[in-house]
């Protein structure tokens, strides 16, 4: 198998595992509805980041999840019901943008509740009431560094 195919799947199933993890103990057994995740209330000066996509304002990320400084988005989706995927680049190095991400959730009053780690890859997961987040960094093909976050509600 091709490498960039391979690391593109091992990224993918990343995702995946993430995305399981994070929905697990839902409690939601019809149809997802239209609520988007719950932000909480800012607890910082700083109002929400819009998440912009080629200069079009895609989706706002709550004020106490940090985007990376200097970082692109690649794209961004929400699900309905279920969460917000926001995909960035940074020219800066994995472990700088990994470490970022650690200190500024912390901060942020968020749970570290996992952090997992490979050559090439660093995930972090954190929780903050019935929100979760997950960080996923790692080594593009031309040697950026991605940065996948995910955001997701859980419903009580």
């Amino acid at each position: 198998m091709h490498f960039s195919t391979r690391r593109r799947l091992l990224r993918r199933a990343a995702l995946a595992a993430a995305l399981a993890t994070l929905s697990c103990g839902r409690k939601e057994t019809a149809a997802p509805d239209a609520r988007a995740p719950a932000a909480a209330p800012a607890t910082s000066s700083t109002a929400p980041q819009g998440v912009r996509e080629g200069g079009t304002l895609l989706h706002d990320l709550p004020a106490d999840v940090p985007s990376y400084p200097g970082a692109s988005v690649v794209s961004s989706s929400r699900a309905p019901g279920q969460g917000l995927l926001v995909a960035f680049q940074a020219k800066d190095g994995p472990e700088k943008v990994f470490e970022f991400y650690r200190q500024k959730l912390a901060e942020q009053g968020w749970n570290v509740k996992g952090e997992m780690s490979s050559p090439d890859q660093w995930m972090l997961i954190a929780g903050k009431g019935d929100r979760k987040a997950s960080v996923l960094v790692s080594v593009g093909e031309a040697g950026e560094t991605e940065i996948t976050l995910t955001l997701t509600h859980e419903e009580g």
